[in-house]
């Protein structure tokens, strides 16, 4: 039951996936923006009947708690929103309309792990599943030159970002024989911040300031914005920045308060 919500999205991709292939390209483009609409209903009722769920998964790397469900529905009710955009945006490409709304599951899917990451491990790989995702649909109007520009900085902004955290990750493994938040709140406990610890922490601050384009970490923002389609500035100015703040949020709370 802790990791209902993430089967289900990971079953609609598929679905997703033999709806785009199975269906006229004539009847694509409607047909695809009814079923992201309907997958986004189906998530919605998994995730009310989660609501007295209280639990733990991968031991226990992923948790399913009162915050993760709160912002597990602020990320359900943004997909919704950005489908129902992407139904009037998709007309201009409809050739390539079903590969859209998986990458909009897909960006859900890493922002519903960022969600319950308890690790700094799994928190990487939900960061990364969702930025990958917009990388894409950033650039998905391959005739228009300003959404293949706002792909390229965003891709090559987003990596940088990345190398840092996973740096920074690399080191806090190395001082704290773990990636846990609870193995990185023991140590800051039982011993003085070290060099590499503070190193370690600074480059995942700075990692997650990028995708969260706080300052200075902001510059690629407004290239981006201007270029990338309407549906995916929603996505990237509400979705992507409520899953790092969330992300930046339990990391802070989880590890630098008392158990």
């Amino acid at each position: 039951q802790t990791v209902a919500l993430e089967l289900g999205l990971c079953g609609w991709i598929i679905v997703l996936l033999a709806g785009d292939v199975t269906t006229a390209p004539a009847r694509r483009h409607v047909f695809m923006g009814r079923l992201a609409a309907l997958g986004v209903l189906v998530l919605a009722g998994i995730l009310w009947w989660q609501r007295g769920v209280l639990g733990q998964a991968f031991d226990p790397m992923f948790v399913f708690d009162r915050f993760a469900y709160v912002f597990k529905w602020l990320f359900l009710v943004t997909a919704f929103v950005v489908v129902l955009m992407a139904r009037l945006a998709t007309r201009s490409f409809s050739a390539n309309v079903g590969e859209f709304y998986l990458l909009i599951f897909s960006a859900l899917l890493g922002a519903c792990v960022l969600a319950s990451a308890t690790d700094l491990l799994l928190l990487f790989i939900g960061l990364e599943l969702m930025t990958f995702s917009l990388y894409v649909m950033s650039a998905y109007v391959k005739t228009d030159p300003r959404s293949i520009e706002a792909g390229m900085k965003y891709l090559i902004m987003g990596s940088i970002s990345s190398g840092f955290l996973i740096y920074g990750v690399s080191l806090l493994y190395g001082a704290a024989g773990g990636t846990s938040f609870a193995a990185l709140r023991d140590l800051l406990a039982r011993a003085p911040l070290t060099g590499t610890t503070a190193a370690g922490l600074l480059l995942v601050m700075a990692g997650l300031g990028f995708k969260i384009a706080a300052v200075p970490f902001h510059l690629w923002v407004p290239d981006v914005y201007e270029g990338a389609p309407t549906p995916v500035v929603a996505l990237l100015s509400v979705g992507s920045k409520m899953a790092g703040a969330m992300s930046l949020l339990r990391l802070l709370y989880t590890v630098c308060l008392p158990a």
